[in-house]
């Protein structure tokens, strides 16, 4: 057999084969356009098939021409075919996507949206949750190009119009949070964000954003806030009352030692004038006895008393000076504050033959003189309550933790039972009425009031009869420390 005729037949049932694989295998269903072409192929395929069969059986010669224009035809027929299919093929996998995208966004409670990038934001698509979120149908929304504009309240629009336009000028993202109005006139908090799309060459085709009710997260803020406000105005209430006390309180307590002081040098005088009079003897054992003993207790306990009251007077008009001192905010170097610190403590320290380990410590922000006043308390802390029965070990290390610098006051001190963790940081608290420690009661107060004035905070973790650990967290950066609290008490 001549070789062209089996190269003809090989091709002939390749084409065959080629085309049951084309129908039967993807199996999908092919547009219009795609089956005539798929038609066309098996029409050519027989006509050439037919015409080969005439000319290799010498029936006829005639057809040689139209055999030659068919048989070079249908390899570009095949290119046609195999195009369509692979555009079918395609597009169907980007439908079957994008139904699927579509299918997830819808079912998302997030409204989800695509616009144009303009001054207003003109609506290009919006998912059907702006129903449930605004009560908008989606066809409604898009009707009108200012849809989104013209729902933000008044007071939110100049401020989001002008964050919108600045996120366009500069190619970014566009997050915000405001107020709208929803289409029976109710207002909803919104938090928005958005991204440009861009093409391949970088140019800026739309925007695609999700907006999310938080209409609840902001009541609770803002509750919150008003709880704080009357918590704050409480406590300033409270400090006036205990600050304008303590002053009026000071005049009579003065009096008090006064004139205790001169009742004492009266009695020395009443002595006096007694030995140099002629009184019955017993008589004058009884004045001497009252002279002597019995006024001067009553005195020393009278003097004591006041004494103490002028301390604790002294303590609370030092709490009430820390919420009405401004703070001076700026990075310090706490390595060198410790330094200054246990300078000023030294005699102290020395006293106590306590030994002191003070590793390399973090920065933090906050004002020099509180916060220098703050490991004070807490060193003397430390001191006053170490073990009588070993020698003193006091260690201060820090550390970076979540933007916070943790500081740690460690001793081997009595240590502190679970159960006063919270009550030493209370006014006047002592651990135990038994054991006699110099001081006002104030020390970890001012502590606790000071980190909380820098935004931190202070806790404790110990072992009774093994020791203490006090932690105390700063603000390690700026960004941490709240601005608000800084402006209201600077």
């Amino acid at each position: 057999m001549h070789p062209v005729v089996v190269f003809d037949f090989i091709f002939f049932v390749a084409s065959l084969i080629g085309l049951a694989i084309i129908l039967q295998g993807p199996g999908r269903t092919f547009k219009s356009g795609t089956k005539r072409l798929i038609a066309g192929l098996v029409l050519f395929n027989l006509i050439y098939s037919f015409l080969l069969g005439l000319e290799w059986s010498g029936i006829t010669t005639a057809m040689e021409t139209l055999e030659d224009f068919i048989g070079a035809l249908i390899p570009m027929w095949w290119a046609f075919v195999f195009y369509a299919i692979m555009q079918e093929i395609t597009t169907g996998d980007l439908a079957r996507s994008e139904d699927k995208y579509r299918t997830l966004v819808e079912q998302t409670p997030l409204v989800t949206y695509t616009a144009s990038i303009d001054d207003v934001r003109s609506s290009l698509y919006v998912s059907p949750q702006i129903k449930t979120m605004l009560g908008f149908e989606p066809e409604q929304w898009l009707e009108k190009a200012s849809s989104w504009a013209s729902q933000i309240h008044p007071d939110d629009r100049k401020r989001v119009l002008n964050k919108l336009k600045e996120s366009h000028q500069a190619n970014g993202n566009f997050v915000s949070e405001y107020r709208m109005f929803a289409k029976d006139k109710q207002q909803i908090w919104i938090h928005d964000e958005a991204a440009v799309v861009k093409d391949d060459s970088g140019k800026a085709l739309f925007i695609q954003g999700v907006m999310s009710d938080i209409t609840k997260r902001k009541l609770v803020e803002q509750e919150r806030e008003g709880l704080l406000k009357v918590l704050a105005s409480k406590n300033e209430e409270l400090e006036s009352i205990i600050y304008v006390s303590s002053h009026d309180f000071r005049t009579p307590l003065l009096n008090v030692q006064g004139y205790t002081s001169e009742l004492g040098d009266s009695c020395k005088q009443l002595k006096m004038l007694i030995s140099q009079i002629q009184i019955p003897e017993q008589i004058q054992k009884q004045l001497f006895s009252l002279l002597n003993e019995d006024i001067p207790t009553s005195l020393d306990f009278i003097n004591s008393g006041a004494k103490t009251l002028d301390t604790l007077q002294n303590g609370l008009l030092r709490l009430c000076r820390l919420g009405y001192a401004a703070l001076n905010i700026q990075p310090l170097d706490i390595n060198s504050l410790i330094c200054d610190v246990v300078r000023n403590m030294q005699y102290k320290i020395d006293n106590s033959g306590v030994t002191l380990n003070v590793g390399e410590l973090p920065e933090c922000i906050g004002d020099q003189e509180q916060i220098s006043q703050l490991f004070a308390n807490l060193l003397d802390n430390a001191i006053k309550y170490l073990d009588p029965n070993r020698k003193g070990m006091i260690k201060v290390t820090g550390k970076i933790y979540e933007k916070m610098s943790v500081y740690c006051v460690e001793d081997n001190g009595i240590g502190i039972a679970p159960e006063h963790f919270d009550k030493v940081f209370e006014v006047f608290y002592r651990l135990s009425p038994k054991l006699f420690v110099e001081g006002d009661g104030l020390g970890l107060s001012i502590v606790s009031r000071i980190a909380d004035r820098h935004d931190g905070k202070v806790w404790i973790e110990s072992d009774p009869e093994k020791g203490s650990r006090f932690y105390v967290s700063l603000p390690n950066s700026a960004e941490r420390l709240s601005s608000e609290r800084i402006l209201a008490k600077s």
